[in-house]
């Protein structure tokens, strides 16, 4: 593929993009607050890791994926 079609369909996409701006800066918010989201589930996992508590690995484990999941669909 030479660099026209690169261009070109670069400029596609960024066709689609601005036609779509609204939808877009929705996709954006909502990223970024599953980002924080995930951010708060990495300290609760940081904090899990070293609160000295005895936790098999098999609880670490469910803890940990229930956190994900907590961040993935926006429960708090």
């Amino acid at each position: 593929m030479d660099i026209v079609e690169q261009i070109s369909k670069l400029q596609l996409q960024l066709k689609i993009l601005q036609d779509d701006e609204m939808q877009d800066a929705k996709t954006i918010h909502n990223l970024s607050k599953m980002a924080a989201r995930f951010r708060k589930g990495l300290d609760r996992i940081y904090d899990l890791h070293n609160s000295g508590d005895e936790y098999s690995e098999r609880e670490i484990n469910d803890k940990t994926y229930e956190i994900v999941v907590d961040a993935l669909v926006g429960y708090e």
